[in-house]
């Protein structure tokens, strides 16, 4: 899954590859030893550095052969960014307690979300936006490697978070459209950002030959904010149990992600423990809880820093003051993924930097979220297209 077969394939989408969760030191002659006769394909639903496309993953055990699917790398940097950005917030903090006093379905239907907290809502808006749109074009591409069989003849397992699961969902109603049965073997998609109509998912249950697991949580006021401007009427897969299909099933998390859409990210390997997947890493599921316990601490101890320097709600000027640090984040995350872009093309590590730099001082955009990708740095799979076999 990580040859040059997937260019072909990823035209449309940046960065589109396969990188394997688990890399040996091996000579090539033993290459075969560490193949696998199933393949698990995971999907990060956002980025805050580029290393969180495999590590989520890692908690897949040795038992299967792991890929992750990294795409629109700057895309989802720049969401992760302002999504960060956001909850860590004093608008969010007091928009929580507001918040809790209802269930997130009344806030959805009836746009009852605190006037503060709608006021910081343009620093994450058009990123959320811009990576859901990259993330459905993603799930086309997804659909043509396996029709084209990038995994060879095994059986795939699919799993997303958040934006990786729409990646998913998009690729399985693909491959139902085109009548594509029998590539996909297990799905597991938490925090979906999708319907939650019948009709959509009696096509992935169609498509997929072993189970369907929708995870979601009542209390994702996070991914109900993102949600509410999006078709609320067919429902939000993340937030509800999915009703009336025969065969998927629906996993309630509402404990674990307690309101808090980002524990997600580190969370896949103690929701796949409970959900009966057999190949789970338990050293990496126990790493990735105490990542959670620290990145959950760093967040409550800057938000009460934040609350204690700002009035309740959010002004103008501290608005304009979290755009500042989103779009300072966003430039350094340019930076490093053009300058990993340039290297791939063969320049040396000073020559990369030095492109690099010029590069996002021409294509940064002044408003939040706002850059593009660059043709100058490598098309869709750029230097490292691949398929699975």
């Amino acid at each position: 899954m990580t040859g040059q077969m997937m260019d072909q394939y990823a035209k449309e989408v940046e960065d589109f590859s396969f990188v394997p969760v688990r890399t040996y030191h091996k000579p090539r002659k033993i290459d075969k030893e560490y193949r696998r006769l199933r393949v698990a394909i995971g999907i990060s639903g956002w980025l805050t550095e580029k290393d969180e496309v495999v590590e989520p993953w890692k908690v897949i055990g040795p038992e299967m052969e792991a890929f992750a699917l990294r795409f629109e790398l700057q895309a989802l940097l720049n969401l992760g960014n302002s999504l960060t950005t956001m909850i860590r917030s004093a608008a969010w903090g007091y928009a929580k307690s507001e918040i809790i006093k209802r269930t997130v379905f009344a806030s959805l239907t009836a746009a009852l979300w605190p006037l503060g907290l709608l006021k910081v809502s343009r620093i994450i808006d058009n990123p959320f936006s811009v990576a859901k749109a990259r993330a459905d074009k993603a799930g086309e591409v997804l659909a043509d490697a396996l029709i084209n069989r990038a995994q060879g003849e095994r059986p795939v397992t699919l799993i997303g978070y958040s934006l990786g699961a729409r990646v998913i969902f998009t690729c399985l109603k693909s491959l139902a459209a085109r009548k594509a049965f029998g590539l996909v073997e297990n799905v597991v998609l938490l925090g979906a950002p999708t319907p939650s109509t019948a009709a959509d998912w009696c096509l992935i249950r169609a498509v997929t030959t072993g189970r369907v697991v929708n995870v979601y949580s009542t209390s994702d006021y996070i991914l109900g904010f993102l949600y509410r401007s999006s078709s609320i009427q067919y429902g939000v897969a993340g937030l509800e149990p999915v009703s009336f299909v025969s065969g998927v099933q629906n996993v309630d998390v509402t404990d674990l992600i307690a309101g808090s859409h980002t524990a997600y990210r580190y969370l896949c390997g103690r929701i796949l423990r409970k959900i009966g997947f057999e190949d789970v890493d338990l050293a990496a599921v126990e790493a990735e809880e105490e990542a959670l316990r620290k990145a959950t601490a760093s967040e409550e101890q800057e938000r009460k820093a934040n609350e204690a320097n700002t009035k309740e709600g959010a002004s103008e000027a501290e608005v304009k003051e979290m755009e500042g640090k989103v779009q300072q984040k966003n430039e350094a995350s340019m930076m490093d993924w053009a300058s990993e872009k340039f290297k791939a093309g063969g320049a040396s590590a000073s020559s990369a930097a030095n492109q690099a730099k010029n590069w996002v001082q021409r294509t940064a955009s002044p408003k939040t979220g706002d850059q593009s990708a660059s043709k100058d740095v490598g098309g869709a799979a750029g230097a490292v297209g691949g398929s699975l076999i």
